[in-house]
């Protein structure tokens, strides 16, 4: 099972990267920043909509990072329970409650 980042806040970021992007080329001068920035807004905001931040199997649970090639792997055991609580997701292991972090 996988489970994705926020489809709203890629899409936001790739509107923004978009936006900024034809606001730089219409400008008469352009900065580094005008550069950098709509650069920035699509480096987060396609990643957002492809990259999985939790994928779960029997026996693990893999915390990607967003950029770059980090994981998290977490080893579970049959005692292990997985709890979402709102937009966070809880590792309980012998009665103690771990936050997963992305």
């Amino acid at each position: 099972m996988r489970v994705r980042h926020s489809w709203l806040i890629g899409v936001a970021c790739l509107v923004a990267g978009i936006l900024f992007g034809c606001l730089a080329l219409l400008s008469d001068n352009v900065s580094l920043v005008d550069v950098l920035t709509p650069i920035a807004f699509l480096g987060f905001g396609v990643p957002f909509l492809i990259r999985p931040y939790l994928t779960a199997s029997d026996d693990a649970l893999i915390v990607h990072a967003l950029i770059g090639t980090a994981q998290e792997v977490y080893r579970l055991e049959r005692a292990d329970a997985i709890e979402v609580d709102g937009k966070r997701v809880f590792l309980t292991h012998e009665s103690v409650r771990r936050r997963l972090r992305g």
